[in-house]
């Protein structure tokens, strides 16, 4: 089995955890207080509860790389210094969760590493920028990330 489908299990696993913890929680409150409730309705509430808590983490984090990235293409937009730029999509690119994020159809990573091609083709940087292309063509398995991959390899001299 994958890494990635190790993590899916995982994750699969802790929100159904969770909803066990919450079951035997709202259920021994439930009880203290006098109300009951069937055991099938608390582990649906149990498994609501896992499931927004998990969505809303998911939110904050997607905010907080959208609104880093878009800080620093502003920066970048209006001091054309690409080297702050390409360390701050470096550290957009180490965030966590960043491989789970989906930009523009493709995974965060990848939408990173073709943001960081094409900053260095426009820099005039073309020598790294083909070595970080010839990287990415085998990390890159999107096909929306592909076709813009192979946009960028045709402009490069």
């Amino acid at each position: 089995m994958s890494g990635k489908k190790n993590k899916r299990l995982l994750g699969v696993i802790s929100i159904f955890l969770w909803a066990v913890i919450l079951t035997i929680v709202l259920r021994s409150y439930l009880e203290k207080t006098g109300y009951t409730l069937p055991v099938f309705w608390i582990v649906i509430l149990a498994c609501v509860a896992a499931f927004l808590g998990w969505w809303v983490y998911m939110s904050v984090r997607i905010n907080h790389l959208i609104k880093r990235l878009d800080a620093a293409g502003f920066q970048y937009q209006t001091t054309h210094d690409e080297k702050a730029y390409l360390t701050e999509l470096d550290e957009c690119a180490k965030m966590p969760g960043a491989e789970k994020i989906t930009l523009s159809k493709m995974p965060a990573k990848d939408y990173l590493t073709i943001l960081k091609i094409r900053t260095l083709r426009e820099a005039g940087r073309t020598a790294e920028a083909s070595t970080l292309l010839e990287t990415a063509r085998t990390e890159i398995t999107n096909d929306r990330a592909r076709q813009l991959l192979k946009a960028e390899e045709e402009q490069l001299p």
